[in-house]
């Protein structure tokens, strides 16, 4: 694990040391997400951001059911009470 200390910049910016970026493999081509967890910022591809959150969805929803086809059956039910 390397370390290294770094200063935010007056418009904000980060610049993440060559060295750091290498270590946690991250491509400046790849689309980021940055989070805060706690007090601390997290940097996650966006992929593996939307894989954390899938499982998560997952934890509550079966595999192969479309919350999106629910709700519309849904609503169509609605519309025919009105």
């Amino acid at each position: 694990m390397s370390v290294a200390h770094v200063k935010i910049g007056n418009n904000g910016r980060l610049v993440i040391p060559a060295n750091l970026r290498k270590e946690a493999g991250i491509d400046s081509s790849q689309p980021y997400v940055i989070r805060v967890e706690g007090n601390s910022l997290v940097i996650e591809h966006q992929q593996k951001n939307l894989d954390r959150i899938r499982a998560v969805v997952r934890r509550y929803v079966p595999e192969g059911v479309s919350l999106s086809e629910e709700l519309i059956a849904d609503r169509r039910e609605e519309a025919k009470r009105d």
